[in-house]
């Protein structure tokens, strides 16, 4: 077999990229797809983000509310999601209205280890441009010693981070649900929605498996090897499936 040409190696590597794209179409964005109900169901739940409810039209909003339905609760009827549209509006005014995220639960560390992360990033900027710089302007604390986690310090600001902006969203409704709620419908389906969360723990213990696999047998094994005995643990449940 002779050497392979570019053009033949662009055309192997593309065929693997728009083998994953049919893959990925055929679940998830075709009618019928093995998760197409649950990508349907989980941008129905994006209703429950105040920014869209402050920003989309009512007719976009109704529309990501009957998308509620795939979630398959029985409470999700449809004279239920009719009345989740009826409330509508004062959902919609709600969210409009000027609302203090400093002063939510977690957020005041959360703000405190994004500054440090902030100024750290700005002396590191300063320091690379500049050959020397005095080491009584570097920051206070460094991230080591920071007390919150790497993931609430990796971004610039915490609309950006998904996790703490889907806890944000929650304390958004939790101030509205504590105590007697103006919301007869949207007060249910916000708690049922968010008890529904994706998890990769699944994977985890696939993975942890895997890596259970080749400190038995060796890291040299073949691939077909370890993918048959990666099945058979999974298939009998022997990693507390």
């Amino acid at each position: 077999m002779g050497p392979v040409s570019k053009a033949e190696f662009l055309d192997m590597g593309l065929g693997g990229v728009q083998a994953g794209y049919n893959y990925y179409t055929a679940i998830y964005n075709t009618p019928g797809g093995e998760l197409y109900d649950l990508k349907q169901a989980y941008q129905g739940a994006g209703v429950f983000n105040f920014k869209k409810l402050a920003e989309l039209r009512p007719a976009a909003l109704e529309a990501l509310i009957d998308l509620l339905a795939k979630f398959e609760f029985p409470e999700f009827t449809e004279e239920f999601l009719a009345g989740m549209k009826a409330e509508l509006p004062e959902v919609i005014r709600h969210a409009q209205q000027p609302f203090d995220f400093s002063k939510v639960d977690g957020a005041e560390a959360y703000d405190a280890a994004l500054a440090r992360r902030l100024l750290k990033k700005a002396y590191q900027a300063a320091a690379a441009s500049s050959s020397s710089s005095s080491s009584s302007s570097r920051p206070a604390a460094d991230d080591e010693d920071d007390p919150v986690s790497a993931r609430e310090t990796q971004f610039d600001k915490w609309e950006d981070d998904p996790m703490e902006m889907s806890r944000r969203i929650w304390e958004w409704w939790r101030a509205r649900l504590c105590g007697v709620s103006v919301f007869k419908y949207w007060s249910l389906a916000v708690r049922l929605v968010v008890l529904v969360q994706t998890s990769s723990a699944r994977m985890e213990r696939i993975f942890s498996q895997l890596k259970l696999i080749l400190e038995t047998i060796g890291y040299s094994a073949l691939e077909k090897t370890v993918e048959g005995r990666l099945l058979v643990r999974v298939n009998k449940g022997q990693y507390g499936e």
